[in-house]
């Protein structure tokens, strides 16, 4: 329990906890189970809200929520992990610090899609992580993101409202001209009585 507490409290400061030296870890044993567990069901093939899917690790590469070989700068981690400015993923059941670890690891190991593939040069020679604050576009594009998705929700929402008040306005009318004739024909009816 306090290892855990004291590890969660690394992770959400940045250090790095040498994950370099850690075990390699396996996309598909480690980290596939995680994400299927935790995100798959919101960010998968079947549903990718704010286009953001995380199912396979091509998917993780194209969605720009990864920075290779840097966890400190990468918006899954940050979001996973609760970072400041960043909305809480997944919102209601955090991971186990465990959990983080193993993912935090992977992204610092390259975030190879199996433990065999040999990292870039690039990868292995990456230089220690930079603050989030100084390189945090793969954050601002999922936050803007985020942000554009929830914009087309509200607009969706009036044009619904828009069209339910205009379904309404001619529900109305229509309600009013039966009125109208109904009464116009009373009309009509009476005084053919009254002529009778």
């Amino acid at each position: 329990m306090i290892r855990d507490i004291a590890l969660a409290c690394l992770l959400s400061l940045g250090v790095n906890v040498n994950a370099r030296s850690a075990a390699p870890v396996d996309y598909a044993r480690d980290v596939q189970p995680i994400l299927a567990l935790n995100c798959v069901g919101c960010h998968g093939s079947q549903k990718a809200k704010s286009g953001i899917r995380v199912d396979s690790p091509a998917e993780l590469a194209n969605s720009g929520t990864i920075v290779r070989g840097n966890s400190a700068n990468s918006s899954l981690f940050l979001c996973l992990n609760g970072a400041e400015g960043v909305k809480q993923m997944p919102p209601k059941n955090r991971l186990t610090a465990d959990q983080m670890t193993t993912i935090k690891n992977w992204i610092d190991q390259g975030a190879r899609a199996n433990a065999a593939e040999k990292p870039n040069a690039a990868v292995a020679n990456a230089q220690p992580a930079k603050p989030a604050a100084v390189n945090a576009k793969p954050v601002e594009n999922a936050n803007e993101r985020q942000k554009d998705a929830v914009e087309k929700a509200r607009e969706r929402q009036k044009d619904v409202m828009e069209k339910a008040r205009e379904r309404q306005k001619d529900a109305l009318e229509k309600a009013r001209e039966r009125q109208k004739d109904a009464l116009e024909k009373a009309r009509e009816r009476r005084n053919k009585e009254k002529d009778d």
